[in-house]
């Protein structure tokens, strides 16, 4: 069966995904590769790492995908909007102001500035700007969250409005062409790259591919019999799609020599469009019985691993500023430069593995415990229908179709 349907919102290939994922972005964010080659070609982890842009868009279609499902079969429930905001404050909130009061008392001991701009990671505003809180505190990964927020505000709305499949669809598709036009008309809009880069309107897209994939999906297995064949062309276009795309990427490198351009006209018009689509089709294949993905995604180390993403995504970047320029030139001093590089990464890493075990210890999961005890109630009765009369008098309606 694809789903566990005991948790019938719960695919395990990713949980392990989130795992393989987040490594991915742990060394991508340390740069744990050598000096950059005089050619691209000449390093397969540079390459690699220069691949990797579509590993934010993975984490939007899961988001996007899981999320739709649950509010889809939740939105004829009694308490609907109060249940599913105050879950998902419970989920995301507590761990996410520890974190950034943690920031904020850093800043402190630094001697750091904080002005009105910094109140903005207060309200999930952060991806509007590039204020920055100092040299030894990063927190400019955060911007990916503050879109997913900034989206679950307004999506359950949508999904509670347009009843019809067909309608939330075709409203999910009007929004992904939007956003595509925005990332081809942002210089009209006078942006700098980054915000081009980090802004709601020009990524939140990925979400609503996850978003469209889980209304084909539940249509799909509204009938427990015939889903694998109903889902095999879905599976197929997945395969395909990640192919050609990752050799259109290919392509683009070697016309740029050396890495791919993230953050010029190309690369935010066109290439993140393309990140987007590996995304989905990397989250279709993990969701497909027997895929590679799926089989790669379920093992149980990498899913135990992926079970602590929320916290070593906050909380990996914080302090990269410090191995960056403390802790790598201090060992450099005793070994070889490179050697020193990925001693710090692999420092860095188990500190943050165990900072987020013991987010996920004593935060995490007292919370989700308490997020239980707020359940959805019962399905909402559509109101009866009053039927009037309908014969009418020549000069109008009568008293009782008035309801008088």
């Amino acid at each position: 069966m694809l789903v566990d349907r005991r948790k019938p919102n719960y695919f395990r290939a990713l949980t392990g995904i989130r795992g393989y994922a987040f490594l991915a972005v742990f060394f991508t964010h340390y740069d744990l590769v050598l000096e950059r080659p005089a050619s691209i070609w000449h390093s397969p982890m540079y390459l690699w790492l220069n691949l990797t842009w579509f590993l934010v868009p993975i984490y939007f279609v899961m988001s996007g995908f899981l999320i739709t499902r649950i509010l889809l079969g939740t939105r004829e429930r009694e308490g609907y909007f109060r249940i599913f905001y105050l879950r998902r404050a419970i989920r995301v909130l507590p761990l996410y102001y520890i974190v950034i009061g943690a920031v904020a008392l850093s800043a402190l001991f630094w001697h750091y500035q904080l002005g009105a701009k910094h109140g903005l990671y207060l309200m999930f505003l952060q991806n509007f700007t590039d204020v920055r809180v100092g040299k030894w505190v990063d927190v400019s990964h955060l911007w990916s969250l503050s879109i997913e927020e900034q989206f679950y505000l307004l999506w359950p709305l949508a999904i509670w409005k347009l009843r019809s499949e067909r309608q939330l669809l075709r409203f999910t598709y009007a929004l992904i062409a939007s956003c595509t036009v925005f990332r081809i008309l942002w210089p009209l809009w006078h942006m700098q790259a980054w915000h081009a880069y980090t802004t709601t309107p020009a990524r939140v897209d990925a979400i609503l591919l996850g978003c469209a994939l889980a209304l084909h999906y539940n249509r799909l297995n509204d009938r427990a019999e015939g889903f694998a064949e109903r889902w095999k062309p879905y599976a197929l276009y997945a395969k395909v799609s990640m192919l050609v795309i990752f050799a259109m990427l290919l392509v683009v490198m070697a016309v740029q020599g050396t890495t791919l351009p993230q953050f010029t006209y190309v690369g935010i018009a066109f290439c993140t469009p393309a990140m987007n689509l590996i995304g989905l089709a990397i989250v279709m294949l993990a969701i497909t019985p027997g895929s590679v993905v799926e089989h790669a995604c379920s093992r149980k180390w990498v899913c135990r691993f992926g079970q602590l993403t929320y916290g070593l995504y906050l909380l990996h970047q914080v302090y990269s500023p410090i191995f960056f320029y403390k802790v790598t030139p201090m060992l450099a001093r005793h070994m070889p430069q490179v050697l020193a590089q990925w001693c710090a990464g692999f420092i860095a890493l188990a500190l943050t593995t165990g900072l987020a075990w013991l987010a996920n210890r004593f935060v995490e999961k007292p919370m989700a415990t308490l997020k239980e005890k707020y359940k959805y109630g019962p399905a909402v009765e559509p109101a009866p229908i009053r039927m009037v009369p309908q014969r009418v008098l020549a000069d109008g309606p009568t008293e009782e179709a008035l309801g008088s």
